[in-house]
């Protein structure tokens, strides 16, 4: 098929006729671009009906990554080409009657492989990103044994920035993709490559990050390459330790990486640049915007990384707690409202810190031989003695758990929508106020009578005041109801209901 023969289409033909037995580039070209004339409904219903027939037919895959590479031909028709391409690779690579051979599959992979780093239409090289990454799910490695090598080739010194940032986010996609498979071959394989590539592209990470924590430099272009380049390594590296490495204690890059960043306070850091970078006239623009969500998006990736090691592989994670969770209490506890944080990078602080106190392999005692222990015991010493332990609460009760404007807001409307979206299974994981009475319970739980003593303090002080505003009555009332199993011979409740929380709804003019 001749890409250039699609130029010579003056009208839809296929339209009228139908789409014949075997398919030409033509009519998928004109097909596609019917599909783009937003303005006409019936010329992209016309379009639609051409694709859909086309869909049958084994060269309709062929037809469309030779338009994805095809410079000649406008974004929008490249982009919607690549979408479809995405969409359809698992009809053309699994077993059935729209099977490709393998000499097929090997020229169309090498095609939409190069269309990943071709310049310009973003919008196709996304989506083509996407399609390799659905390729390797069925190819790699048994018929695509050059995968790796073929992204580390554009990951070399010699490469420009550009290209390696789509390296490596395409590296993200098949390691994304591959890592979901579960037969015993495949988690081999997926094992035997992170071995290979978790070291380089911890150094891909390191050195893009050191660039991105220097700031961006006065007339230079490629600071939003450099944050790009350590969000998607980030992200392949949370992929790879938490579904390849086969025993984390003697993976010394692994140990490595960890070490990193505790040592280096690395994610309060990066958050603590965005805060600056907020400040710089150049950043004021949308791009600039966008670029300090990126650097959050980091930090917040190295939260949600710590978390999902935490939750799959606690006792691997034991040894860096130390510094993972002094950067959390500080994230959390601390004044960190200064800093302009993200709602995701509270929540996942706290259930980071929530992890800690409710994982059942986190819980030993000082007289317990595993040898992870001693790290734990150090790490409730150091953050989670009797002081702090009562200033967390007080802070969770007092700031976190309180209703803000929006929850009001929402409460008006559609209180059974609002209460049910809370109480959602999981919800803690992803709002504000549930991963605060999540973390609550677990400190209560962990620490029955220091939590107990202070609830019951911030009952009486709040029962007692007149100039109590009501959200923070209800907070505490909250607090109480989360701990009701803890102060069950600590606090009368029915005196609490009886003189306080009847009268209280009684009163009318409370809004």
């Amino acid at each position: 098929m001749d890409v250039s023969s699609a130029n010579s289409v003056a009208n839809p033909e296929p339209v009228a006729g139908g789409v014949p037995d075997n398919i030409s580039l033509a009519a998928v070209l004109e097909a596609l671009r019917l599909c783009t004339m937003g303005k006409n409904p019936d010329s992209v219903m016309a379009g639609e009906k051409i694709l859909q027939s086309c869909q049958s037919h084994k060269q309709f895959l062929a037809a469309l990554g030779a338009i994805i590479c095809d410079d000649a031909q406008p974004d929008d028709v490249r982009t919607i080409a690549a979408i479809l391409f995405k969409n359809n690779t698992d009809k053309f690579w699994r077993s059935g009657a729209l099977q490709l051979d393998e000499p097929t599959k090997c020229g169309i992979r090498g095609n939409i492989f190069q269309a990943c780093f071709r310049q310009g239409n973003m919008g196709a090289v996304k989506q083509a990103i996407a399609a390799v990454g659905k390729i390797a799910r069925f190819d790699y490695p048994k018929t695509w044994p050059t995968l790796v090598d073929d992204i580390g080739s554009k990951l070399s010194s010699d490469t420009d920035d550009e290209t390696k940032c789509r390296a490596i986010k395409l590296l993200h996609e098949c390691t994304k993709e591959l890592a979901t498979k579960r037969l015993p071959n495949d988690r081999k394989a997926f094992c035997n490559m992170t071995f290979n590539i978790f070291y380089p592209v911890v150094n891909i990470f390191r050195s893009t990050l050191a660039l991105v924590r220097k700031g961006p430099a006065p007339g230079s272009f490629s600071y939003d390459q450099y944050v790009r380049q350590a969000l998607y390594s980030a992200k392949v590296l949370q992929t790879l330790m938490v579904n390849g490495v086969r025993d984390h204690s003697q993976f010394q890059p692994f140990k490595d990486y960890w070490t990193f960043v505790g040592d280096d306070n690395v994610i309060m850091g990066l958050y603590n640049i965005a805060f600056e970078l907020e400040k710089l006239e150049d950043f004021k623009s949308e791009a600039g915007i966008q670029l300090i969500v990126s650097v959050r998006k980091i930090a917040l990736r190295l939260q949600r990384t710590a978390l999902s090691m935490m939750e799959e592989h606690a006792l691997a994670m034991s040894p860096y707690l130390l510094r993972i969770i002094s950067q959390m209490v500080a994230l959390v506890f601390g004044d960190s409202s200064s800093l302009n944080l993200p709602e995701r990078a509270l929540v996942t602080g706290m259930n980071i810190i929530k992890v800690f106190h409710s994982e059942r392999a986190y819980r030993s005692t000082k007289d317990d031989p595993h040898p992870e222990s001693s790290h734990l015991q150090i790490v409730r010493d150091s953050y989670f003695g009797q002081p702090n332990v009562i200033a967390m609460i007080e802070v969770l009760v007092t700031k976190l758990l309180p209703l803000t404007p929006a929850d009001m807001e929402r409460l008006t409307q559609d209180t059974e929508d609002y209460c049910n979206e809370i109480e959602g299974y999981d919800n803690w994981k992803f709002c504000l106020r549930p991963s605060a009475e999540s973390l609550l319970s677990a400190l209560c739980y962990s620490n029955q009578d220091i939590s107990g003593n202070k609830i019951v303090e911030l009952i009486k002080v709040t029962t007692s005041g007149h100039d109590v505003p009501m959200i923070v009555k209800e907070a505490v009332y909250l607090s109480a109801g989360l701990a009701a199993f803890h102060l069950f011979d600590m606090l009368d409740f029915d005196a609490l209901f009886r003189d306080h929380l009847w009268r209280e709804f009684q009163d009318k003019s409370i809004q």
